[in-house]
């Protein structure tokens, strides 16, 4: 997981909880109640995956709240891919492709023998 990054978040990037749950930000201009010192100010409410449904929280435009665990962070997005290495596993071709079509593809016009695997990863 990635800091908490405000712009990102307004873009509709995934968030979660320090801990790892899910989080959804609803509002991020609540104006609290009789809140005059900038360290009560807490303007973001997101609601927070809990084992019996969500529950709202309130956070700083940082992403932090009064509780660490349940900070908001970026949450890690995962990816896919294919692509084609050498079946004794001495190297990788360069090229991550959308499909395992697309690999094929390209790997079969290669005179070079090839195993087109599946790839996760997070980032």
């Amino acid at each position: 997981m990635k800091e908490f990054d405000i712009e990102k978040a307004k873009a509709g990037a995934p968030v979660c909880t320090r801990d790892g749950r899910p989080a959804r930000i609803i509002c991020w201009d609540y104006q609290g109640y009789n809140v005059e010192k900038e360290e009560d100010k807490f303007p973001i409410i997101a609601l927070v995956k809990c084992y019996d449904g969500e529950r709202a929280f309130l956070y700083r435009e940082t992403g932090k709240t009064r509780d660490k665990k349940i900070d908001l962070m970026m949450a890690p997005v995962k990816h896919e891919g294919w692509v084609n290495i050498n079946p004794a596993g001495k190297y990788c071709f360069s090229t991550i492709f959308d499909t395992q079509e697309e690999a094929e593809a390209r790997a079969s016009s290669a005179t070079i023998e090839h195993v087109t695997v599946h790839i996760e990863w997070e980032g």
